[in-house]
């Protein structure tokens, strides 16, 4: 509602391309699955660095931010363009697409601040705690991030194609 019509218009266009190309099945599986994993593991990456630094946590929970509100963003445009039919359109897309990305995100973003904290109290009390429980702690945390990262790219580049196409046909 606040962003002007051109740019409403794009946004528009841009969601009818993507819902077109699920309906006629022109969508490449595997370079959608490429990319997901791509840009999705850069941002655990550079989380999981930035997590290493006290600065980072700041930035860490702004890109946390970013995420979640693309995604907002992207819900809000398909209800806004297919109305009520949009809801199941974005809960489906929501769940089989952005689930597991949101949950990935939120576990790195959080054990990054964690660590953050955690390197904050080190160098303040400046006490020669037992490092490796933490640090082998965020490093599993970072694994499984990645592992999300990849089941979610699998589910939202074969799955949710398939699965939208289906109720496309049945309800949009």
């Amino acid at each position: 509602t606040i962003i002007n019509n051109s740019d409403k218009d794009l946004v528009f266009k841009q969601i009818s391309s993507f819902i077109n190309s699920i309906n006629t099945g022109t969508i490449d599986n595997g370079l959608a699955l490429k990319n997901s994993i791509f840009s999705n593991g850069i941002l655990v990456i550079i989380i999981w660095i930035l997590g290493m630094s006290v600065i980072g946590m700041f930035i860490n929970i702004f890109l946390v931010y970013v995420k979640s509100f693309i995604l907002g963003f992207s819900i809000s445009s398909i209800i806004g363009l297919y109305g009520f039919k949009g809801i199941l359109l974005s809960f489906i897309y929501t769940f089989l697409g952005q689930v597991f990305d949101l949950i990935a995100i939120f576990i790195i973003g959080i054990y990054s601040v964690i660590f953050s904290i955690y390197i904050i109290k080190l160098i303040v009390q400046k006490k020669g705690n037992n490092n490796r429980t933490m640090i082998k702690r965020y490093i599993i945390m970072f694994i499984i991030s990645l592992v999300l990262i990849v089941f979610a790219g699998i589910l939202e580049s074969y799955f949710l194609p398939a699965f939208m196409k289906l109720i496309i046909r049945l309800y949009v």
